[in-house]
């Protein structure tokens, strides 16, 4: 799955976000903590405090975060 990061948005500075989008790259959504919470919106677990959200979409059939 690709990754996509808003252009205002410094992943570098989120503590955990390099780990998260590994996992999500290699599918493994078990490991990222990936739950439901919306219509097509989705929370996984940055550290034990933190969490970042998110959308999947299918475009031209390759899926993205």
């Amino acid at each position: 799955m690709k990754v996509l990061v808003y252009n205002e948005l410094n992943p570098k500075t989120i503590p955990g976000f390099a780990k998260l989008q590994k996992y999500l790259e290699d599918d493994d959504f078990k490991s990222a903590e990936v739950k439901k919470v919306g219509d097509n919106l989705y929370r996984a677990r940055l550290n034990l405090r933190d969490r970042c959200y998110s959308r999947f979409i299918i475009t031209k059939g390759n899926a993205m975060c």
